[in-house]
């Protein structure tokens, strides 16, 4: 045992746990365990979900706002806003009653 060589190791212990790509892959089914796009700190803002195939918008995580799930959900309702502008969806939210 540790104890004799070094007996207050209990108290000097820390525990930190690495997220690797491996990680990644593992808990998130993420391919090659990517988190987001390679984007480098001087590449400017983060990329947006137009393409200029008309009617193709991308969302997730390697588009504006960004990683995690609330940025991931944000970038899906501005996909959504791409095809049905605000008026409309409020129109059609209180077409089904769900709306002010």
């Amino acid at each position: 045992m540790i104890e004799p060589l070094v007996p207050d190791w209990r108290e000097r212990l820390v525990l930190e746990l690495q997220g690797t790509p491996h990680t990644h892959q593992r808990y998130l089914r993420m391919h090659q365990g990517s988190y987001g796009p390679a984007w480098p700190a001087d590449g400017g803002p983060f990329p947006g979900g137009r393409t200029p195939i008309h009617g193709l918008v991308l969302c997730g995580a390697g588009v504006f706002p960004g990683i995690g799930v609330p940025p991931v959900a944000v970038s899906g309702a501005m996909a959504a806003h791409s095809f049905v502008s605000a008026r409309r969806q409020r129109q059609l939210l209180q077409e089904l009653g769900l709306g002010g």
